[in-house]
């Protein structure tokens, strides 16, 4: 975790994206919507007006992976799930984590994620 530890200060360098060609934030509510959304590095970059959150996930058949950093309190988080419906997992522990955390509030707010965490639950 020493060389993962190291990455996300380097990441605090990617400049915030641009709004120019910006696809609209259809969540509600509005305001959960980054001011403007891109990639930067190969990460997700999400910006709003006193941060940028630079993300990054992956799954398998057999796992999920989390990795999120703060430019502006410095803050990340890397979370590893085994089981190809951790995602749910992950999303529970990042509103444990920071109940307040943009980036949890707007992936939360995806109707995508609110279908299918709905349909995880329904399963017996």
């Amino acid at each position: 975790m020493k060389t993962g530890a190291m990455i996300f200060p380097a990441l605090g360098a990617i400049s915030s994206p641009s709004t120019e060609g910006l696809t609209p934030c259809l969540i509600e509510p509005a305001e959960l919507c980054p001011e403007a959304a891109g990639y930067g590095l190969g990460w997700e970059v999400f910006a709003y007006e006193d941060t940028s959150i630079i993300h990054h996930g992956g799954s398998d058949w057999g796992e999920q992976a989390f990795a999120y950093f703060d430019t502006a309190s410095g803050d990340g988080y890397v979370l590893f799930v085994n089981g190809g419906a951790g995602r749910g997992v992950i999303y529970d522990v990042l509103t444990w984590l920071d109940p307040d955390d943009p980036l949890a509030r707007y992936f939360l707010a995806l109707p995508a994620v609110q279908d299918w965490l709905a349909g995880l639950r329904a399963t017996p």
